[in-house]
């Protein structure tokens, strides 16, 4: 005979369910927005709430977010899954070299925050990251592949202060930007950030990313993937899903050169 389910485990359970539903339900209604709370934290209650009404119920946002429902909805999580198991994750194959600086585009701009909540720029236009390789996920399962593109890049440019990992987290939805979800998944994170240079630095996006998934290529959410950016913020190379050892040859040579270039402070 089955046992029953103690108090903490259905609330749990019950949590679970009412989160998801509740996330679909705001999300598709709201059509990504982004969360009221990020809102009113930078210009105060009133404000907040107006400029939260205007994301939601701005027309170009309606229409560009029914555009992506649409496509998700075309492709689906069966066409993703079957594609992540025939081409082992890869969306597009590496270069075979660094793409030139007036060919490349500047990473798109993410309302990012560390996991003390301060903002974080991609890269830091400091003058303190020549180099950066910035790996994306949208799912947990998508981490052991990143893996095999970041633990070679640090390997082999261990000791060089100039170069950084950047490890950001997606979430595509509007309610797990609120509280109590937004600090679950922020404590949640398993990857440890910091360590010898290069470091690694964990970032969070809450809200919709439809328009950074379009410059950046990404088609695919089940799978991971990398971009290494220069200091002016421009995306010299990519890659997806598993790194094969000839791209990780690409990738490890280009961030070399890149690390020869002086620094550029914008």
């Amino acid at each position: 005979m089955n046992k029953l389910l103690s108090p903490v485990k259905l609330a749990s359970f019950s949590l679970r369910g009412a989160a998801g539903i509740a996330s679909q339900v705001f999300d598709r209604s709201c059509y990504g927005s982004q969360s009221f709370r990020h809102f009113s934290s930078e210009g105060g209650e009133r404000t907040g709430y107006f400029a939260w009404l205007r994301d939601v119920f701005s027309e170009e946002r309606i229409r560009a977010r029914k555009e992506s429902l649409r496509d998700d909805l075309k492709r689906g999580y069966v066409n993703d899954l079957k594609d992540l198991r025939a081409n082992n994750g890869k969306v597009f194959y590496a270069a075979d070299k660094l793409a030139e600086p007036q060919a490349s585009t500047v990473f798109p701009g993410l309302r990012l925050v560390s996991p003390s909540e301060a903002p974080v720029e991609v890269p830091a236009r400091d003058g303190s990251v020549r180099a950066a390789l910035v790996c994306i996920a949208f799912r947990n399962g998508a981490e052991e592949m990143l893996s095999t593109w970041r633990e070679p890049f640090r390997e082999r440019l261990a000791g060089q202060t100039f170069a950084r990992v950047y490890d950001l987290s997606l979430v595509d939805s509007a309610v797990m930007g609120l509280w109590p979800f937004r600090g679950m998944i922020i404590r949640g994170a398993t990857k440890n950030a910091g360590g010898p240079p290069p470091s690694v630095e964990l970032a969070f996006h809450f809200g919709d990313s439809l328009e950074a998934r379009k410059a950046l290529g990404i088609t695919n959410l089940l799978t991971g993937y990398v971009y290494l950016v220069d200091s002016r913020g421009l995306v010299r190379w990519r890659g997806s899903g598993r790194a094969e050892p000839w791209e990780l040859e690409v990738m490890l040579k280009g961030a070399q050169r890149l690390l020869q270039n002086p620094p550029f402070k914008g």
